[in-house]
């Protein structure tokens, strides 16, 4: 089997560039294979277009959160982890996104 389908596949989703860079720069050199949206709409068009193992978004988006997006990805496929990542870290939104299903919350 070739390695390509053994990796596993993340979707990675951040408004900002360099933290989208980082990420993938990152999970790529750990052996992922990875793509990346800046928003709501990328994110779900991305997640339609292929079959993910990892969600990793961040709180805060441009337009939409990504609270909305763990919804969405939930009501489609609930086997799918999602960790909420974000730089305003709050007790409430944790609670928010755990609920909400994520597999973890972290601060970035």
């Amino acid at each position: 089997m070739p390695v390509e389908e053994t990796m596993e596949r993340i979707l990675v989703v951040d408004d900002e560039r360099n933290i989208l860079r980082m990420l993938n720069r990152f999970l790529t050199q750990e052996g992922f294979r990875v793509e990346t949206a800046r928003n709501f709409e990328e994110a779900t068009s991305r997640f339609q277009e292929g079959d993910f193992d990892l969600i990793l978004t961040d709180m805060k988006l441009p337009g939409r959160s990504g609270l909305e997006i763990l919804g969405w990805v939930k009501e489609r496929n609930p086997e799918v982890p999602v960790i909420i990542i974000t730089a305003h870290g709050s007790i409430e939104n944790a609670v928010e996104a755990m609920k909400g299903g994520a597999a973890n919350y972290l601060t970035k």
